[in-house]
């Protein structure tokens, strides 16, 4: 692990302002040199880094996890607003279906898989939402970094 690294591991969970502390240590030309940033997802992390690395726009990697993560958060919001809507007309179609929208498809029984495949059918906008993290998912099993503009146009 190079220096550079070991610095940012030690700041990388720290607030915005630590930003300033770990850039300053760095020359301008071992910032040019910055080629990819991991970090999270915050929007204190995110403006800390679009202050003081140049394109980080263009540099900034995330992680398979929170990405996934803030997919399934999509899907379950949606879940929650249709649900309510759809209880406010006496439609209990999404009651009891939290786990069937949120579980991983390969570790669905087979009951609860006839179940799934019932709600999705319906053509609701929680389907919709479920089925865009599910392609986002597929995403991550293309192994060469060129296909992904091309997954994002289809």
């Amino acid at each position: 692990m190079d220096w550079i690294t070991a610095r940012w591991k030690r700041f990388r969970t720290a607030r915005h302002s630590r930003w300033k502390h770990w850039v300053f240590q760095l020359s301008d030309e071992q910032l040019a040199g910055v080629e990819a940033i991991a970090m999270h997802m915050s929007p204190a992390g995110i403006k800390g880094a679009k202050e003081n690395i140049p394109l980080v726009e263009v540099k900034n990697v995330h992680d398979r996890f929170h990405i996934m993560k803030m997919a399934t958060e999509a899907v379950d919001k949606t879940r929650k607003g249709e649900h309510r809507r759809l209880l406010e007309l006496g439609d209990r179609r999404l009651s009891g279906a939290k786990y069937l929208w949120l579980t991983g498809q390969e570790n669905l029984s087979d009951s609860h898989r006839k179940r799934f495949d019932e709600a999705y059918t319906r053509q609701l906008e929680t389907g919709k939402a479920w089925a865009y993290k599910e392609m986002l998912r597929d995403l991550w099993h293309h192994g060469k970094p060129e296909v992904t503009p091309h997954f994002f146009k289809d």
